[in-house]
């Protein structure tokens, strides 16, 4: 059974943002498993990251409604594939706002994909 406790503790949240500055994704843990709450003593279960899609409005970020979703990557997935994921959901969720349709689809779907493999998802 692996130990992520150095992992938890020293975790610091990762955020891509677009090239304009409007969209950014923030990938955070916030103590997420597989089953619900990460359970350090069940030998099935990972801490998962989460990431959330946020929009600047008036010089705020705001968070986008249905863009924050539980992932499938660990906490221990590297900082350059999460930026890397995360510049790919920018680009999916600005398509959604240019076409003026739902984002939470993509979204959702987003949430499944894994380092290596999210390019042909």
């Amino acid at each position: 059974m692996k130990d992520w406790t150095d992992n938890i503790e020293s975790f610091i949240p990762i955020t891509a943002t677009n090239d304009d500055g409007t969209v950014k994704v923030e990938w955070d843990y916030i103590g997420e498993g597989w089953y619900g709450d990460f359970d350090p003593t069940d030998p099935t279960d990972e801490p998962l990251l989460r990431f959330t899609v946020l929009t600047r409005e008036n010089g705020d970020w705001e968070y986008a409604e249905d863009a924050s979703y539980c992932t499938m990557n660990q906490i221990d997935t590297d900082e350059k594939d999460l930026i890397a994921m995360g510049l790919l959901i920018i680009e999916r969720f600005s398509e959604c706002v240019e076409e003026e349709r739902s984002w939470k689809r993509e979204m959702q779907v987003a949430s499944h994909w894994f380092p290596n493999e999210w390019e042909v998802v």
